[in-house]
């Protein structure tokens, strides 16, 4: 087993992983535009990334269990750096197809196997915060990416960042050296299928699911709502998102704290689904300010509700399979993201971009009630 300090090296290469990939990715549909894709090649490219996440997750995350953390870190990390090399160089579209899909793969590699690692080392010592810990350190990097990148661009342009941002990727895996290494495992696909067979599981995986349709109302609605109702440009509501995100990490590190003094995870998870939901439907009010207000909110119940997910992954599956099962409950939440996507976005264009972000907000809420009328099977 690994000192509970060598976790120092996941939370730095959570921070710059995600502060890098954020410098361009919210940005990327004007620049497809500038090369002239119109708007269905644009949401197949994006698109793309969360197929590629749904497709290689699970596999990922048995692959950890198999073979490891560090190498595949350091493989995914060179697809990344390809991915924006790639986009960075070229302008035909079939081949940017490609590249969003060893993109979308590099990432879920290196996501699923730092969070691996990170569920391996940490001890049940101080295991809310340093799990807290580790979810500010990558939402952080989320929000001062989403800072510097839409600078950077403004200043250089998008090519010139984009290869930036490729040739730091291959710079960061001089950091997947320093990965500390992990017991191997290697178990039949039976018996991850055994561990999400059990009732706990199985109620917390249903939960987890209708939670997460509110990322694809998120994706498809809630930008054109800032631009569209609210009235923002591109550069001002990446500084509206970016100054919420700093919320959710904030608390992030706040509630693992509070979890490590018998707060309750039940507890927190009923907080956060409350908060999480009213923010989301209250931050359809058409004013700026209140918008921002309700924003903050959910992302605050955003942190709990991550936070207690995380403890619960710990909690209900085997340290031996906790890649293989964990990348699997992060596919079913991708899932649902995914649907969330292909609900919401019909809605929100037929019926103005509010309604979308509005009934998913309601959907969180009934998680909630749900969550609590199955609290005797929910083991968290």
């Amino acid at each position: 087993m690994q000192k509970e300090g060598s976790l120092k090296i996941e939370d730095s290469l959570a921070f710059l992983r995600s502060l890098l990939l954020n410098f361009a990715m919210l940005f990327l549909p004007i620049y497809f535009l500038q090369l002239g894709f119109n708007g269905w090649q644009t949401g197949v490219l994006l698109s793309l990334f969360t197929i590629s996440a749904l497709v290689v997750t699970f596999p990922m995350g048995v692959a950890s269990d198999r073979l490891g953390s560090k190498h595949l870190i350091m493989i995914g990390l060179l697809l990344v750096a390809v991915f924006f090399f790639g986009i960075g160089t070229l302008q035909n579209f079939w081949l940017f197809v490609v590249l969003f899909f060893v993109g979308g793969f590099g990432n879920t590699t290196v996501q699923i196997s730092v969070i691996s690692v990170t569920y391996r080392i940490i001890r049940n010592f101080h295991r809310g915060a340093r799990f807290g810990l580790f979810n500010t350190f990558s939402h952080l990097g989320s929000a001062a990416g989403i800072f510097i990148g839409g600078f950077l661009i403004i200043k250089s342009g998008f090519p010139p960042v984009l290869k930036f941002t490729g040739a730091m990727f291959i710079i960061l895996i001089i950091f997947a050296f320093f990965i500390p290494k992990t017991k191997k495992s290697k178990f039949s696909l039976q018996f991850y299928k055994l561990d999400f067979m059990r009732k706990p599981v199985i109620v917390f995986v249903i939960l987890m699911f209708l939670y997460s349709l509110h990322w694809g109302a998120e994706k498809t609605s809630f930008a054109l709502f800032l631009k569209t109702v609210i009235g923002l440009n591109e550069m001002q509501i990446g500084i509206y998102i970016a100054a919420a995100i700093c919320f959710l990490a904030i608390f992030s590190y706040f509630f693992g704290r509070k979890l490590d003094r018998r707060f309750g995870d039940a507890r927190l998870l009923y907080i956060g689904l409350i908060l999480s939901g009213v923010g989301h439907i209250f931050m359809t009010y058409p004013n700026l300010y209140s918008s921002f207000f309700f924003r903050v909110l959910h992302e605050i119940g955003d942190a709990g509700v991550m936070l207690v997910s995380f403890m619960a992954v710990s909690k209900l599956f085997s340290l031996k399979r906790i890649g293989g099962d964990g990348g699997a409950l992060r596919s079913i939440m991708i899932l649902g993201s995914f649907a969330g996507a292909l609900i919401y976005g019909p809605v929100g264009y037929r019926f103005g971009y509010q309604w979308p972000i509005l009934i998913s907000g309601i959907i969180i809420l009934t998680t909630c009630l749900l969550a609590f009328a199955f609290r005797k099977h929910l083991k968290v």
